[in-house]
């Protein structure tokens, strides 16, 4: 198991936090791209370890945002190893609305 997967199994699981709004779903981790332009980052909130299904949030374009959506493990993978992607150890967990609201003053 890798250090990613190990952090990821910590999240609930999918579709656990489907009822929850923008005020009340934590986003617990982050993850970046460093020296992207604009900074690229993800923000999981589930994880089935048995499928690799991700759901959460990707900042990845100033002009759309950060948007909800399923990724996988393999992706997530190829982040950190192809791209550089890392953990932002220095992230605290932050709601939804919180996170979109940070984003949108860096626009």
């Amino acid at each position: 198991m890798t250090k990613l997967e190990k952090l990821l199994s910590t999240l609930p699981p999918l579709y656990s936090t489907e009822n929850e709004t923008a005020e009340t779903l934590i986003m617990p981790i982050r993850l970046y791209i460093v020296n992207s332009v604009p900074e690229m980052c993800w923000y999981p909130t589930e994880f089935c370890p048995e499928t690799g299904t991700i759901f959460g949030g990707a900042f990845l374009f100033h002009d759309v945002g950060i948007e909800l959506g399923y990724s996988s493990l393999q992706e997530y993978e190829c982040l950190t190893k192809d791209y550089g992607a890392r953990i932002d150890k220095t992230y605290q967990p932050k709601t939804f609305a919180e996170v979109k609201k940070s984003l949108e003053e860096l626009v």
